[in-house]
């Protein structure tokens, strides 16, 4: 018996009804590393993924537009009507075309290994992670007319504040677009609204930038260097010469005292030592490495601090709301710039205890909660010779520090 079989239908259409389309021709204007499938490394067959520009693009939407919003469950709303959710589609696509590789470039070069160390490999065979440099792509978006506005404003934001791949708020993959660049810095501050306090996500807040015009790199270079001088160089570490000695961060000493370990010649109640406890570099970005040097005692301090979520769940990472990178008004011209995200406040911390070559872990004092009167402390600012300077917050302390300098 014969049938008429019905014609197969063709495709559903996927472009956004009574969409406008948007094309720009971006830059990467420092080294990019990561961007792929596993975090911290390039996709040699997919160099820019769409899906990573989208969450970008939707981090800098909930920073601009969303901080319009009144409580987290609003932002939530807002947010599905743009970007969709599981029972919605997004009124926004991305797409990426006209990828250029650039140029392979090494985390070990130049004075820029501190913001680097993740990729740069170490003595125990892990190997070292190149970045890309030189990229170029067309960034193509299409939403309805209702959203232009407001995703343009997140397209600004993240081309001048942001990046693509990883460590971007150290720098890596900072952008430029001549469509998109805003040509001085009280232009950028006119374009976006600067918080006083986080609504409960980051938002952009206090904004510094250097008077001094520079090519990118050396832009980048010099906020580098300026974390590094507060963390550790002279500002935050005792030297004599080229020998590192000891810290004038109270962390160190903080933990000789919980465990009761330590070499003699590092004595936490030494004349000259930090006597205050404290963790505050925590709020500059978690989680943070403690390795103590090979000379009898301190080695069984080595631990690592780790954030704790508001419902007290041990977290891996907890990113830092401190942004440096280049602010890009040309592809050869910028100014260094620090950004404070506003974010929630760290509200507690964990230390867990890690082992020393190989050999069991010693002591379990270690593995403790660190509550947020912990972390800061008026006692270890107010001390002689502190880098947190008078701040009981290590970020205030280091914009103080930026703006004396840049």
């Amino acid at each position: 018996m014969s049938r008429n079989l019905t014609p197969c239908p063709g495709p559903p259409s996927t472009a956004v009804a009574g969409s406008t389309p948007l094309t720009y021709n971006i830059e990467v204007i420092t080294p990019m590393f990561g961007g792929g499938v596993s975090p911290g490394q390039t996709d040699e067959t997919m160099l820019m993924r769409p899906s990573s520009v989208r969450g970008h693009l939707r981090f800098w939407w909930r920073a601009t537009k969303g901080s319009e919003c009144s409580s987290v469950d609003d932002l939530r709303t807002r947010e599905a009507k743009a970007w969709g959710c599981a029972e919605k589609r997004s009124e926004v696509e991305v797409s990426v075309t006209g990828t250029t590789e650039g140029t392979r470039f090494s985390p070990s070069d130049g004075d820029l290994k501190y913001a680097l160390f993740p990729f740069t490999g170490d003595r125990h065979g892990k190997p070292e992670r190149t970045g890309m440099a030189g990229v170029t792509f067309t960034l193509g978006v299409r939403c309805t007319d209702e959203f232009h506005e407001e995703v343009e404003k997140a397209l600004r934001a993240w081309v001048n504040f942001g990046g693509i791949g990883a460590r971007t708020r150290r720098g890596c993959g900072a952008l430029y677009c001549k469509d998109l660049a805003l040509p001085n810095a009280d232009e950028l501050r006119q374009a976006f609204a600067w918080n006083a306090s986080s609504p409960g996500w980051p938002v952009p807040g206090d904004v510094t930038v250097s008077k001094k015009r520079e090519t990118p790199m050396a832009a980048w270079e010099r906020l580098v260097k300026l974390m590094w001088e507060f963390r550790q160089g002279e500002y935050g570490r005792n030297w004599s010469g080229k020998a590192p000695h000891r810290s004038k961060w109270p962390e160190a000493n903080t933990l000789r005292r919980i465990t009761g370990k330590y070499n003699p010649g590092h004595s936490p109640y030494a004349p000259g030592a930090t006597q205050s406890d404290a963790f505050p570099r925590a709020e500059l970005g978690l989680p943070i490495q403690f390795k103590f040097t090979k000379d009898g005692g301190d080695e069984e301090n080595n631990c690592e601090l780790l954030p704790v979520s508001n419902a007290g769940q041990e977290l891996t990472r907890m990113a830092s709301p401190l942004i440096l990178r280049p602010f890009v008004v040309a592809p050869d011209k910028a100014y260094a710039m620090v950004v404070r995200l506003n974010t929630p406040g760290i509200g507690a911390a964990k230390l867990r205890p890690v082992q020393a070559d190989r050999r069991p872990i010693v002591s379990t004092k270690l593995d403790r909660d660190v509550p947020a009167g912990e972390i800061r402390s008026a006692a270890a600012a107010a001390e002689p010779g502190s880098p947190l300077d008078c701040h009981v917050s290590a970020v205030d302390a280091f914009l103080a520090f930026a703006k004396s300098r840049l």
